[in-house]
């Protein structure tokens, strides 16, 4: 499990910032910092807030829980639902609210499917976990549960 520190570094490293600019935009000196990445020392409110203000995601550095993931904008988000939707869809599937957000989780963490969102009927393909079931959703309407596999029917027009 990463500390306080390696995840202020992490973030600062992540925003591509040498110790100096970070030092600089804080006020905070060498000795300080290294102490704060180190974990010898916690960084404090001040220096937190600098930090925030700077583009840290101070939430990530107290608890390693991001606000948002990293790399992940709204573009992202809204091109990864539209797949999603369409993959649902080509296969017919009827999914809950639960299921639907854990496709989105599941494509969002694969961004090469995000990133390259396929119209419906393509081979898109996501894997995931879907209830108590890890499953892969393919957008030509293939669902394999477990080690079964099933088709799913095609909506006639």
């Amino acid at each position: 499990m990463h500390t306080i520190g390696a995840r202020l570094k992490e973030e600062r490293e992540g925003a591509g910032l040498s110790q100096a600019e970070v030092m600089e935009v804080t006020g905070v000196t060498r000795k300080t910092l290294f102490n704060y990445e180190s974990g010898e020392r916690s960084p404090d409110a001040e220096f937190l807030a600098k930090v925030h203000a700077a583009g840290f995601d101070t939430q990530y550095v107290l608890t390693g829980v991001r606000l948002r993931p990293m790399g992940i904008e709204i573009e992202d988000v809204r091109r990864t639902a539209e797949t999603a939707y369409q993959m649902v869809q080509a296969g017919g599937l009827a999914v809950s609210g639960q299921q639907f957000a854990q496709m989105m989780v599941a494509l969002l963490n694969a961004p090469q499917a995000a990133a390259n969102a396929a119209p419906a009927g393509s081979a898109t393909t996501i894997h995931g976990q879907v209830g108590k079931h890890a499953q892969v959703i393919t957008g030509n309407g293939n669902i394999q549960t477990g080690m079964r596999q099933q088709k799913t029917p095609k909506k006639t027009q």
